[in-house]
């Protein structure tokens, strides 16, 4: 695999395959999908960390760099035009993505339901902007962010996935851009 080497997984693949009904999860058969939506926000929360963590990771990676490499007389960090681009919108972003987590956990913990979109809007902002930060990371180490070294490559390899498992971004902007809608018209 290209990132989550760590991860044992492998395709499956199920041909005429009969489940009695009383090993159907749920007990009843055609709910499969609405019982997977109503753990979506709670899944894709969880994703979103899994982004947050890894672009915080890189960043990290990036600006304890920025603070050695000397460029021209004096450290990357010193530089706008370093700082600026690669670091600092990557800093407002995955602090953004925080606080969206936090507020969705809290309202996960205090026994909130249907939060379906919530959980959508955290894992396409966090796991992009994870993805955004650690793709800057190997660009703010220059060749060294290209080596196993310095980590930021790996960091990218495996934060890749959560743009893609749970619902790709793809299907997160479908799903906010659906149900945001429907709730702006039936609000006026």
């Amino acid at each position: 695999k290209h990132g989550i080497r760590a991860s044992d997984t492998c395709p499956l693949s199920l041909e005429d395959l009969y489940v009695p009904v009383e090993n159907l999860v749920g007990g009843a058969e055609g709910l499969g999908l609405k019982q997977a939506n109503q753990v979506f926000g709670y899944t894709r929360l969880m994703v979103a960390t899994f982004g947050l963590g890894g672009g915080i990771a890189a960043l990290e990676r990036a600006v304890a760099y920025s603070k050695t490499r000397v460029q021209f007389g004096s450290p990357l960090c010193e530089k706008q035009g370093y700082t600026h681009r690669l670091l600092v919108p990557n800093a407002v972003r995955l602090e953004a993505a925080r606080a969206y987590i936090e507020q969705t956990a809290k309202r996960i913990d205090s026994g909130d339901e249907d939060l379906q979109v919530e959980g959508s809007i955290a894992k396409y902002f966090a796991t992009e902007a994870g993805d955004a930060a650690a793709n800057d990371a190997i660009q703010a180490l220059g060749g060294y962010g290209y080596t196993r070294e310095y980590e930021v490559e790996k960091i990218k390899r495996d934060i890749k996935i959560t743009t893609i498992f749970e619902g790709t971004s793809e299907i997160q902007r479908n799903i906010i851009a659906m149900f945001r809608m429907r709730e702006t018209v039936r609000s006026k």
